[in-house]
């Protein structure tokens, strides 16, 4: 969830607000998963999952200035969606020891993407607007994980992991 509270900032001078701050911020990004997974033989469980990504992010900012009535907004909308593999294996060695790696692969996170600047001043009688829109990607990296799980006993276990994610490629 990308939801983030309005921020909005004022600059009081002399008792009036000269200048406003608008921020906003909304968005989600939703997974959709279709996993499998099989037990083979006593000790070893393997699973895969196959995702698929969606959602969008909206961000605006306003300023403005009061006095003079001049407003400038930045609109950015981005639609996402993507596709990774997911997986892992569980070994359990013993009723009170069990270990796990996952892994995840890198992928693309693609996004059409709309902008829109613009100037307004009406006592000056401007109006400036800049469009544009892209398509854009964000390259995802491998993760790969390794978890540890101790059964002390019927109340109490305790569990450890340890997560990689290769940024550098």
């Amino acid at each position: 969830d990308y939801d983030r509270p309005r921020v909005e900032s004022k600059y009081p001078a002399s008792g009036q607000v000269q200048y406003m701050l608008n921020l906003d911020q909304e968005g989600i990004l939703k997974n959709i998963n279709f996993a499998l997974s099989r037990k083979l033989g006593k000790n070893l469980s393997v699973g895969i999952g196959f995702n698929y990504i969606y959602g969008y992010l909206e961000k605006n900012i306003e300023e403005k200035w009061t006095k003079s009535d001049i407003t400038i907004t930045d609109k950015k909308s981005h639609d996402f969606k993507g596709f990774y593999i997911n997986g892992g294996l569980v070994v359990y060695l013993s009723d009170a020891l069990t270990v796990a790696g996952v892994f995840r692969t890198p992928y693309t996170k693609k996004s059409d993407s709309k902008s829109l600047l613009r100037y307004y001043s009406p006592q000056g009688k401007t109006d400036i607007k800049i469009e544009a829109s892209a398509q854009n990607s964000y390259k995802q990296p491998l993760v790969v994980g390794l978890g540890l799980s101790y059964k002390f006993s019927k109340v109490f276990k305790a569990a450890a992991d340890l997560s990689f994610f290769n940024w550098a490629n």
